[in-house]
């Protein structure tokens, strides 16, 4: 049976964010150093890039965010201001090309993270609803209503599929012997 995936621990995601982002950086430079000029420009500019952008990379890193959607968002907004250039009569100035590959990078990071949590909330307002007015939203299923159960069956070793067994449990008639 396969394993869920693991979530990085939070050192490797936030080396990994930063890695990318100081990548982006350099990306960003070598944009703008393109409308400022050539050679000079557009190493100073990716320095300047690679100095600036890794630490919202760091912060991003450390709310969660994700380094293979923020290349994917950079990725989307260079393709879509070059397909801006090619079919549009008006160029995009350079300046603006880069606040757009920042914005499609963050989006990119952050909107997992964002329709993962407006789930959560919309659905725990859904099931406090549902407890409130006292239905059940999936006929035959408490699992809106018995939430709270689940931890203290785990922790008694009940299965909550199963009735209890008849008797005590081993655990349940050690921890009663060693109270007495």
């Amino acid at each position: 049976m396969n394993s869920p995936p693991t979530r990085p621990s939070l050192g490797r995601r936030v080396l990994g964010m930063f890695l990318t982002w100081l990548f982006l950086g350099a990306v960003i430079g070598v944009i703008g150093g393109l409308g400022q000029g050539g050679g000079i420009q557009i190493v100073c500019m990716m320095i300047g890039g690679m100095a600036v952008l890794p630490i919202a990379g760091v912060l991003l890193g450390l709310i969660g965010g994700d380094a293979k959607g923020s290349v994917a968002g950079a990725a989307g907004g260079l393709l879509g201001c070059w397909i801006a250039v090619c079919c549009g009569a008006v160029p995009i100035q350079p300046q603006a090309m880069n606040v757009i590959v920042i914005f499609g990078a963050l989006v990119g990071a952050t909107g997992f993270l964002f329709v993962r949590f407006l789930l959560w909330k919309y659905g725990m307002m859904f099931r406090t609803i549902c407890w409130a007015i006292g239905v059940t939203p999936a006929s035959g299923k408490a699992w809106a209503l018995a939430g709270h159960a689940l931890i203290p069956n785990r922790l008694t070793a009940y299965s909550v599929h199963s009735a209890p067994r008849r008797g005590r449990s081993p655990r349940h008639r050690l921890l009663s012997r060693r109270m007495s």
